[in-house]
C-alpha cells in the first residue's frame, strides 16, 4: 500500500512538472532547468490537488504500533499473561519485532514504550485491536506513515485580511548593525532586518561549538550554501536528494530549513542563516520503504539524546496533529524528555498541533509573520492556528531550493522555527548557561509588537509578539538565571501545576513546602535543603536538572533532609495506617521528606540523602536521622537514590530504630553512558529501614548496599539487571556487610507476602552478597524467586547466622556459595530448607568452616553440571581450613531429605573434610537417597520429611521476639554440659541417642544466647550478659561480646575485650585484633564529632588484610567499603568460575607493613606503559634480592605479577590489554610481607 502511495505521488507531481513545461515555465540556474513558481490559476489547482490527495492516501497506513507497560517492563515481561499474549501475536500475524523505540529518555512514559512491526501492513488494525483487548497496557497508538511538511507548499496562505507588508525595514536598534554581507539574495528582502538580525551579529555571529538539530525528512548534503556546515551523523538514513513523496515542492525541505538556520554568510553566494558560524546535524524522518521504526518523534529523541542544544522542528507526521489524547500524549512527553536533556525545540506551529504543547518551557511554538513582521496566518486547515508563543518574519523570505539556488517562495512557520533556532545558537554563543527554560523566557519576553494581533485574538495571544534578535542576544548576555526558594517558619508555600527553576530551595524550621503535579528544574549545583522541623511533600511531580551548554555534568545535588540524632523520628501515620501529611511537627522533630504518587527525580547527585555535609562534624553527627518516606516514586539516573546514614546516636543507647520506609518505588539507570548512575540505596550504621514492592533495574553499581545496619528488604521486589557493558567489577543486587562481629542484619523476603524477584544476564553478578552478617536475627533470605541466573545468587562470607529457606533457584553457579560462615559464631542454626534448585551448575558449595550448617527438605531438579551438596576445604597460604557442616544433616526424627534427583554428584566431600551424619528416610522417595555417599555418613530412618508447605514445619528460628533470661540460658548451658560429659564417658562407643540429644541441645542453647544478646541493653544487663558468656567461655562467646559491647558503643570496654578474642591461627587473629583497633579508632573519632581519616599504615593495612585469604578479611574490607567506598569479590573458584572469565586473584598475605608513603613512590600517575616504583634507599636493607609487584583491580583481582630486582628504581611495565580505569599497585616481599599499597591511574 504504501509503495501504490508512493508512485501515486510521483505520477500526480510529474504531471504538474509536465504542465508547467509546457507553459515555458522554466528558467535556468547554476546550469540547472528549475520550475517558475508556476502561480498562474492552473497551476495552483494542481498543487492544491496534489495536497488534499496525497494526505488522504497516505493516512490510512501504519507501518507500526506503540504500546505502553503501565509499570516496568521487567514486571510485566515475566507475566504468563504477556508471553502468552507474544506467543499468540506469533502465531496469528508471524514474525513480529518489538524493540525500544526511546531507549536514552529519561520519561517512565517513555522507557516503558514499545514499537512492534509485523510484516502484514494490512493486519495492523487487527493487532491493534489484539493489543488493546489484552488489557496489559495503557496506552496502544498506531505510527501513521503520512507526513505533513509545514511550509512546504508555497501557496498555501491566506490572502484574507491581509494587510500590505512592509517593505521598508524596522530601523535598527544598535549604533552599527553588520550590512556587509554580499549574500546576494539577503539583500532582496528585509526579513533580516525586521528580526534586527544585522544588529544581533555585532554581539555574536555564532560558534562552530553550537549544533542545531534540524530535524526533517530530506537534506541536500551537497548544497554550494552548506560548505562545512552539515556534521556528520551517523545511524541516520541517507541523505535523499531529488527524489520523494512531494518531488517538486518539499524535497528540499529540509534543506531550505538548514539553510534558515545557518547557511554560510558573506561568502557571496544565495542567502545566509541567522546563527552565523553555527554547524548543523541532519535528522531524517522519511523511511521510503515504511519498514523500519522511524518517524519524526523518534528522531526528536534521537537528537535530545545526543547532546544537540537546539532542535528546530519544522515537520510533522500524523502523530504530531492527531487531535486524539493518547497521541497528544506522546508527542508531550517526547517533547518534554528532550527539554529534560537540554534540548531547546523551536516547533514550526499551524493548526492546533501546537496548543498541548504551549505549558513546557522550553517548546516554543513558532508562527510565522509576513516581512514587516506582521502575523500570517495558515487557511489550509479548518482550525485556527492556536498555540502561537512568537511570531518570526518569514513569508517571502528567499530559502535554499536546489543545489545553486534560492527561490523566494510564501515560507511558513517552517522556516520561521529554522529562523529562530538560528537567533537561539547566537544566545548560546554569549551565554552557553542558559537552559532551555531561560531561552523561551528570554526570546518571549524581548519581543516587538504585533502591528495585526488585534485582528486574530485567537491566534495571537496577549503577550505574544515577534522575535527581536538583538535584544534576545543582548538579554541572553547579562540574564542570571533562576533565583532561589526559600519557605520560612510558619509559612506553607504550595507550588501547583507549574514549571519552575530554582538553584537552591531550603525549608526552614517549621516551613512546609508541597510540590503538587509540576514540574522542577534545579541548577548544576542546585540542591532541596529541609530542616529539622520542616516538611517537603512532592506529589505527581518530576525535579531535575535541565542541563546547559556549559554543564560539566547532568546532575543537580538532590535534597537533604536534616534530622536529629538523640530523638526518635515523628510518626507520620494515622492509627489505621495512612499517611498524615499534615502531621505537626516540633521545632527539634527530624526533618520529612514525602515523596508521594508518580513523583520523579531524575539525574540527583543523590535523590535524598540524610548526611549533612558543609558544616563542622559534630554538626553533621548531631543533625542525622532525617525521615523519608517515599511512595511510587521514580529515581532515574541518580547517582545514589537514596541514602542513610548513622542514627540514633549510638552514645545514647537508644531503642527506637529509623522509620522510614520505600514502598512501589522504582530504581532505573537508562543512561548507557552515566556508569556513575549505579547505587539504589544506601544503609550506614541505622536500622529499621524497610523496602517493599519496589523495582531497581539497571543499576550499574548496586541496588541496596547496607553495612553496620539492620535492614528489611520485604516481599514483592523486583531485582534486573540486564547490562554487560561494564566488566571491570561484579555487580550486586544486594549487599550488607560488618565492620565488626554481631553488628549487621537483614531480612530478604516476606514468607507471607509475594516473592522478591531476581534476574539478570551479568556473569559476575552477586545477587546477594553477604559478609558477616550474623546481628540480632541475622540474615534472613525467605521466599524469593532468583531467575534467569547465569551468576551467584546468594554469596556469604565469614561468621553469619542465616537461615535461606522456600526460595527458587532457577540457575546458578553455585546457587549458594558459603565461606567461612560457622567460624566462632552460635551457628548452630544456620540452615537451607525447603528451597527449589531447577538447573545450574551447582547448588550449594560450602567451602571451610561452616559449621552449624544443615540443608534440608531441598529439591535438586537436573542440575546441568557441577554438585548438589559441595563441602570442601579451603585454602589460605598458612593453612588449610577444613571443610566443615554441622555433623548432624537432619536427625533421627526430623531427616534431612534433600531429594536429589541425579544418579551423581550428589553430595561431594572434597580435600580435608570432617565427617557428618547425613539423616534419610528409608521408606519413601529414592530422591532421598544420595547415591553416592563418600566422607560422611548415611542414617536411615523411618521418620518422613518435613512438611515445607506449613510454615510452622519449617526450623527458621531466628525470628524470636520473647524475652530470654539469663538464667534460661545457663540452665540450657548445663544441660548441654551434661550431655557432653556422658558423651566423653564412653568416647570410644558414645550412644547414638546421646548425640541426637546434644545436637539438639546444642541448637536450642545457640538459639537462646543468640536471642538473649540481641537488642538494646541499660548498663546492668551488659554486666549481666559479660558474667553469663564468661561462664560459658568458649571462643564464640567471647566474641559475641565483644560485638554486642561495639553495638553499644561501650568502645573502652570493647578494647579491652578485644584482647580475649583467639580466633583460627596467630595471623587471623592478629589481623582481626588489628583490624578492630582502627574500627574502634573511627567510632570514638565518630564519638568526639571529629571526621576520621585514615592514616596511610592503617590504610595498607587493611588493604593487606582484605586482599588475603584471612578469614576475618571480610571487617577490613566493610571498613574500606564504608571509608573509601572500595569493593570486593570473593575468590574466583568459590564462584565456580573460571580463570578463562576472571583472574585469579593474589594469596598473597600480610605479615607486616614496613612503609607506605615518603619511602616508597610511584611515578607516573597517570601512567601509560610502564610504572616507575621508587625506593628509598634506607628502606634497601630490610629488602632481599627481589621484591614482588603486582597489579590490581580494586576487586582485588590480580591483573599482572613480576618478581624483580632489589634496586631504588624499579621498572615496573604495563601490559598491553590492561583498560584505562583505577587499579592499586602492591609491592610485596617474597614471603608476602606488604610494603605499600599505592592507589596508580591507567590511561
Amino acid at each position: 500500500m504504501a509503495l501504490l502511495h508512493f508512485l501515486f505521488a510521483i505520477a500526480v507531481l510529474m504531471l504538474v512538472h509536465f504542465f508547467c513545461y509546457l507553459k515555458n515555465e522554466y528558467y535556468l540556474s547554476g546550469g540547472i532547468f528549475q520550475p517558475k513558481s508556476c502561480l498562474n490559476n492552473n497551476m495552483r489547482l494542481f498543487q492544491l490537488t496534489l495536497l488534499v490527495l496525497i494526505p488522504l492516501f497516505l493516512s490510512a497506513s501504519i507501518r507500526g504500533i506503540y504500546f505502553r507497560f503501565p509499570e516496568s517492563p521487567s514486571r510485566v515481561e515475566s507475566t504468563q499473561a504477556y508471553e502468552q499474549l507474544i506467543s499468540d501475536l506469533k502465531d496469528d500475524y508471524g514474525a513480529i519485532s518489538i524493540e525500544a523505540p526511546f531507549p536514552s529518555a529519561q520519561r517512565n512514559s517513555l522507557t516503558w514504550i514499545r514499537y512492534i512491526t509485523i510484516p502484514n501492513v494490512n493486519q495492523y488494525s487487527a493487532l491493534e485491536s489484539d493489543l488493546i483487548a489484552s488489557g496489559l497496557f495503557d496506552l496502544v497508538v498506531p505510527d501513521e506513515d503520512g507526513m505533513i511538511v509545514n511550509g512546504g507548499v508555497d501557496e498555501n496562505y491566506s490572502t484574507s485580511r491581509n494587510e500590505l507588508a512592509r517593505n521598508n525595514p524596522d530601523p535598527p536598534v544598535c549604533a552599527s548593525p553588520i550590512l556587509s554581507y554580499n549574500d546576494p539574495q539577503l539583500f532582496l528582502r528585509n526579513h533580516f532586518k525586521n528580526m534586527q538580525v544585522p544588529c544581533a551579529w555585532t554581539l555574536s555571529t555564532g560558534s562552530p561549538n553550537i549544533t542545531v538539530a534540524v530535524v526533517d525528512y530530506f537534506f541536500d548534503t551537497n548544497n554550494s550554501d552548506l560548505t562545512g556546515k552539515i556534521l556528520n551523523n551517523p545511524n541516520q538514513p541517507p541523505a535523499v536528494n531529488g527524489s520523494g513523496l512531494y518531488a517538486s515542492t518539499t524535497d528540499r525541505h529540509g534543506t531550505a530549513m538548514m539553510g534558515g538556520v545557518a547557511a554560510n554568510y558573506n561568502n557571496n553566494l544565495l542567502i545566509a542563516g541567522t546563527g552565523g558560524d553555527t554547524k548543523l546535524k541532519g535528522y531524517s524522518a522519511y523511511d521510503p520503504t515504511f519498514s523500519n521504526m522511524n518517524n519524526a518523534l523518534i528522531q526528536i529523541a534521537k537528537a535530545s539524546a545526543e547532546g544537540n542544544p537546539i532542535i528546530s522542528v519544522s515537520i510533522e507526521d500524523f502523530t504530531f496533529d492527531n487531535p486524539q489524547a493518547v497521541y497528544r500524549e506522546l508527542v508531550r512527553e517526547v517533547f518534554l524528555d528532550a527539554v529534560e536533556k537540554g534540548s531547546v525545540i523551536s516547533f514550526a506551529a499551524n493548526s492546533e498541533g501546537a496548543r498541548h504543547l504551549t505549558d513546557i518551557p522550553g517548546v516554543i511554538n513558532v508562527g510565522f509573520g509576513w516581512e514587516s513582521g506582521a502575523y500570517r496566518p495558515y487557511r489550509t486547515r479548518a482550525d485556527r492556528d492556536i498555540g502561537i508563543e512568537i511570531v518570526v518574519p518569514a513569508s517571502g523570505s528567499y530559502r535554499l531550493d536546489g543545489p545553486n539556488s534560492a527561490s523566494s517562495g510564501e515560507s511558513g512557520s517552517s522556516l520561521g522555527a529554522a529562523y529562530l533556532s538560528g537567533i537561539i545558537a547566537l544566545m548560546l554563543d554569549v551565554n552557553n548557561c542558559l537552559s532551555p527554560q531561560d531561552i523561551e523566557e528570554i526570546l518571549t519576553s524581548t519581543t516587538d509588537p504585533i502591528s495585526n494581533a488585534h485582528l486574530y485574538p485567537e491566534e495571537i495571544a496577549p503577550g505574544v509578539g515577534r522575535v527581536n534578535a538583538y535584544e534576545a542576544v543582548l538579554a541572553a548576555q547579562t540574564f542570571s538565571g533562576p533565583s532561589s526558594l526559600t519557605v520560612n517558619s510558619g509559612e506553607t508555600i504550595t507550588i501547583d501545576s507549574e514549571s519552575k527553576q530554582y538553584t537552591d530551595i531550603t525549608v526552614h524550621t517549621g516551613g512546609f513546602l508541597k510540590i503538587k503535579n509540576s514540574a522542577i528544574s534545579m541548577k548544576v549545583d542546585g540542591r532541596i535543603d529541609v530542616r529539622r522541623g520542616a516538611k517537603l511533600l512532592v506529589e505527581n511531580s518530576r525535579i531535575f536538572h535541565s542541563s546547559s551548554f556549559c554543564d560539566n555534568n547532568t546532575t543537580w545535588k538532590g535534597i537533604r533532609v536534616w534530622g536529629n540524632n538523640d530523638k526518635e523520628q515523628p510518626n507520620m501515620y494515622t492509627q489505621g495506617g495512612v499517611l498524615d501529611v499534615n502531621t505537626p511537627l516540633l521545632t527539634d522533630d527530624a526533618g520529612v521528606v514525602m515523596l508521594m504518587d508518580q513523583t520523579v527525580i531524575v539525574n540527583a547527585q543523590d535523590g535524598v540523602r540524610t548526611t549533612i555535609g558543609g558544616i563542622p562534624y559534630n554538626e553533621q553527627v548531631n543533625n542525622r536521622g532525617g525521615l523519608i518516606i517515599a511512595d511510587r516514586t521514580t529515581f532515574r539516573n541518580c547517582r545514589r537514590a537514596i541514602e542513610f546514614i548513622q542514627y540514633p546516636n549510638p552514645n545514647g543507647n537508644y531503642t527506637f530504630k529509623n522509620k522510614s520506609t520505600i514502598d512501589r518505588c522504582y530504581f532505573v539507570n537508562s543512561d548507557p553512558f552515566n556508569y556513575y548512575s549505579g547505587i539504589g540505596i544506601t544503609v550506614w550504621e541505622t536500622d529499621g529501614v524497610k523496602v517493599t514492592n519496589s523495582t531497581f533495574e539497571d543499576l550499574r553499581r548496586e541496588a541496596y548496599q547496607s553495612i553496620d545496619a539492620g535492614s528489611i528488604i520485604a516481599g514483592g521486589n523486583e531485582f534486573v539487571y540486564n547490562d554487560n557493558s561494564i566488566q571491570e567489577t561484579s555487580h550486586r543486587h544486594i549487599s550488607t556487610s560488618s565492620t565488626y562481629p554481631f553488628s549487621a542484619y537483614m531480612d530478604v523476603g516476606d514468607e507471607n507476602g509475594s516473592p522478591n524477584k531476581f534476574r539478570s544476564n551479568y556473569i559476575f553478578d552477586r545477587y546477594i552478597y553477604c559478609e558477616t552478617t550474623g546481628g540480632e536475627s541475622g540474615l534472613n533470605i525467605i521466599n524469593n524467586e532468583f531467575l534467569n541466573i547465569v551468576a551467584t545468587p546468594i554469596y556469604i562470607e565469614g561468621p553469619s547466622r542465616y537461615v535461606v529457606e522456600n526460595n527458587i533457584f532457577e540457575v546458578g553457579r553455585p546457587a549458594i556459595s558459603l565461606l567461612n560462615t560457622g567460624l566462632n559464631q552460635f551457628s548452630n542454626n544456620n540452615s537451607a530448607e525447603c528451597n527449589l534448585f531447577i538447573e545450574g551448575v551447582g547448588g550449594i558449595y560450602c567451602y571451610g568452616d561452616n559449621e552449624g550448617f544443615v540443608a534440608k527438605s531441598n529439591d535438586f531438579l537436573n542440575p546441568s553440571s557441577g554438585h548438589n551438596i559441595l563441602v570442601s576445604q579451603y585454602n589460605t597460604i598458612f593453612n588449610t581450613i577444613i571443610g566443615e557442616i554441622d555433623q548432624d544433616q537432619g536427625s533421627s526424627l526430623s531427616p534431612a531429605n534433600n531429594c536429589f534427583n541425579t544418579s551423581a554428584n550428589d553430595i561431594t566431600v572434597s580435600g580435608s573434610v570432617n565427617s557428618f551424619n547425613y539423616y534419610y528416610s528409608n521408606n519413601s522417595s529414592s530422591c532421598f537417597f544420595p547415591t553416592n555417599a563418600s566422607g560422611f555418613n548415611l542414617i536411615p530412618t523411618s521418620f518422613p520429611s518435613v512438611d515445607c508447605t506449613v510454615k510452622s514445619k519449617r526450623s527458621h528460628t531466628y525470628k524470636n521476639n520473647d524475652p530470654v533470661s539469663a538464667q534460661q540460658v545457663l540452665n540450657k548451658y548445663e544441660v548441654l554440659e551434661n550431655l557432653r560429659s556422658q558423651a566423653n564417658s564412653t568416647p570410644n562407643l558414645p550412644n547414638i541417642n546421646t548425640l541426637a540429644e546434644i545436637a539438639r541441645t546444642e541448637r536450642e542453647f545457640d538459639f537462646l544466647v543468640n536471642s538473649y544478646s540481641k537488642g538494646r541493653k541499660t548498663d546492668s544487663e551488659l554486666k549481666e550478659l559479660e558474667l553469663v558468656l564468661n561462664r560459658i567461655n568458649t571462643p564464640a562467646a567471647r566474641m559475641r561480646f565483644f560485638g554486642v559491647l561495639m553495638k553499644h558503643n561501650k568502645l573502652e570496654e570493647a578494647r579491652h575485650a578485644l584482647i580475649n578474642v583467639s580466633l583460627n591461627g596467630a595471623f587471623d587473629e592478629l589481623s582481626f585484633q588489628k583490624t578492630q583497633e582502627i574500627n574502634i579508632d573511627r567510632l570514638e573519632a565518630q564519638n568526639m564529632g571529629v571526621e576520621y581519616k585514615l592514616n596511610a599504615s592503617d590504610e595498607a593495612f587493611l588493604y593487606s588484610v582484605a586482599f588475603s585469604r584471612s578469614s576475618d578479611r571480610t571487617y577490613a574490607r566493610a571498613i574500606l567499603e564504608l571509608l573509601k567506598g572500595e569493593r570486593f569479590d570473593p575468590d574466583p573458584e568459590i564462584l565456580n568460575i573460571s580463570s578463562e572469565n576472571f583472574e585469579k586473584k593474589s594469596q598473597d598475605a600480610p605479615l607486616e607493613i614496613i612503609s607506605n608513603s615518603d619511602v616508597i613512590n610511584i611515578s607516573p600517575n597517570p601512567a601509560t606503559n610502564f610504572i616507575n616504583i621508587s625506593i628509598d634507599e634506607g628502606q634497601l636493607k630490610h629488602l632481599g634480592e627481589n621484591v614482588v609487584v603486582s597489579l590490581h583491580r580494586g576487586s582485588g583481582s590480580t591483573i599482572s605479577r613480576e618478581s624483580l630486582s632489589t634496586s631504588p628504581t624499579i621498572l615496573f611495565p604495563i601490559k598491553e590489554n590492561v583498560r584505562s580505569g583505577l587499579y592499586y599497585i602492591r609491592i610485596s616481599k617474597p614471603n608476602g610481607a606488604v610494603l605499600s599499597i599505592k592507589k596508580v591511574i591507567i590511561k
